[in-house]
């Protein structure tokens, strides 16, 4: 069984999540030894982050939608 939740962001909250996958993009295009400290060392995809971030403008988000899902039968 799974246990779905969607929470449906408001344009100022989509804009801001925008902006932080901005910022993060700009990060990791920077070469390793450029990047603040503490964000030398990224986790997760660099790829997919930039990938992402180029199909959002945040001046032309009015919202977003996150859904979760829960595998329960673990």
């Amino acid at each position: 069984m799974k246990n779905i939740t969607t929470s449906e962001l408001t344009a100022k909250e989509a804009k801001t999540i925008s902006h932080a996958l901005d910022i993060a993009r700009r990060v990791v295009n920077l070469e390793e030894d450029q990047r603040p400290d503490g964000l030398k060392y990224l986790s997760g995809d660099e790829k997919l982050i930039k990938d992402l971030s180029y199909k959002f403008f945040s001046q032309q988000v009015t919202g977003a939608t996150i859904t979760q899902v829960e595998n329960l039968d673990e």
